[in-house]
């Protein structure tokens, strides 16, 4: 109740009276004196938000609906001639052999070999990820010196494209009021999913990541 709601406390308080114990957080406010940042948070499924940056946790899992959606795409295979599942080398073949690839230093349990990648008459810098299990997960990236509207028009051309190839997204969703930082999914029978996302982009710069995503890699 609202009486319960002190004006200021410390975590170290909280803590000692009991913490999370039959609590249950339905909305969170942070405020930082020293840089102006306000923020309030909710439960939302508790309290739906319009934007997603406003929720506490990620949103609840797909609905029913999306699952049978999911049903009808049938699997999401991988990009192009590069299947989930091939190995390093057989991915770089895929992807026009090793003179046309660079691979990058991905640590001890990972290969990421990049190359460009046309797709909807736009050329990306693609960054396939390749574990012991096989190639997962592709990152195209693009990026453009442009305004928030020219940015948010482009990826919705994207969008446009994917969805004459795999139907509406599953979800849409801004991240914050400006409506200029955004997120499409789309999940297919299989797990994998596709992704769309402005969501690095910074004044005068308009960055798109369209990530192809196998199961493993989306959990």
């Amino acid at each position: 109740t609202r009486n319960d709601v002190p004006n200021e406390t410390l975590t170290a308080d909280f803590f000692r009276n009991g913490g999370w114990k039959d609590r249950h957080e339905a909305a969170h406010f942070v405020r930082n004196s020293a840089t102006g940042l306000r923020r309030l948070s909710f439960d939302c499924a508790r309290f739906p938000q319009t934007y997603s940056n406003k929720c506490l946790l990620p949103l609840p899992g797909p609905s029913a609906g999306t699952l049978i959606t999911a049903k009808k795409r049938g699997p999401l295979t991988g990009l192009g001639k590069a299947k989930f599942g091939m190995s390093a080398h057989a991915t770089a073949a895929a992807l026009g052999g090793e003179s046309a690839v660079m691979e990058l230093d991905g640590g001890e349990s990972r290969t990421i070999l990049r190359t460009r990648t046309t797709l909807y008459g736009r050329t990306f810098n693609g960054f396939y990820n390749v574990l012991p299990s096989g190639f997962g997960l592709v990152l195209l990236k693009w990026s453009e010196f442009l305004n928030e509207d020219a940015c948010v028009s482009e990826a919705q051309k994207i969008a446009t494209n994917l969805s004459k190839d795999y139907g509406p997204a599953d979800q849409f969703g801004y991240y914050e009021e400006g409506q200029k930082l955004l997120h499409y999914s789309w999940l297919f029978g299989n797990g994998a999913t596709i992704t769309l996302t402005n969501l690095d982009m910074k004044d005068g710069d308009c960055p798109l990541t369209l990530t192809y995503a196998s199961k493993a890699e989306a959990e």
